[in-house]
């Protein structure tokens, strides 16, 4: 029930807009807290945020590829060499 609900919220756009835009401004208003209140590099801040939101796309692509049966193993790792 929670994974489902999780991915209808990572992939549905246009049902969860406000939420994630809401969470958008909340974990933005969390970095900035975080670089000026705790002198974290702001680079370091930023990759962690970069890799998460690279990592969240991949899960999209696998998740729609399975949904269409599409068959990528093969361009997949190509893509990390």
């Amino acid at each position: 029930m929670l994974k489902e609900r999780v991915i209808e919220f990572l992939l549905n756009e246009t049902k969860y807009k406000v939420e994630k835009f809401v969470l958008f401004i909340f974990f933005w208003l969390l970095v900035l807290y975080l670089v000026i209140g705790f002198h974290i590099s702001l680079i370091a801040v930023f990759i962690t945020v970069l890799s998460f939101g690279l990592f969240i796309s991949f899960l999209k692509i696998l998740w729609y590829n399975r949904k269409k049966g599409i068959k990528t193993r093969g361009i997949i790792g190509l893509a990390f060499f």
